[in-house]
């Protein structure tokens, strides 16, 4: 009876364990996602700008 128990509570530990590691990656692919499209937000308004001034000094 008790040896059951403490297997349970092994298995119960093991279960906590990796539920956090999985919380965490999600956690981390989230954050990752969202730098992703940071950057990429972020390069498209440079090439915008980029763009404007070639078309601002092909004009002048």
């Amino acid at each position: 009876m008790l040896n059951t128990f403490v297997n349970q509570d092994k298995y119960c530990k093991k279960l906590y364990r990796l539920q956090a590691e999985l919380n965490l990656q999600h956690l981390v692919n989230s954050l990752s996602i969202n730098n992703l499209k940071q950057s990429v937000n972020q390069q498209k308004k440079q090439n915008g700008l980029k763009f404007l001034e070639l078309l601002i000094s092909t004009e002048e």
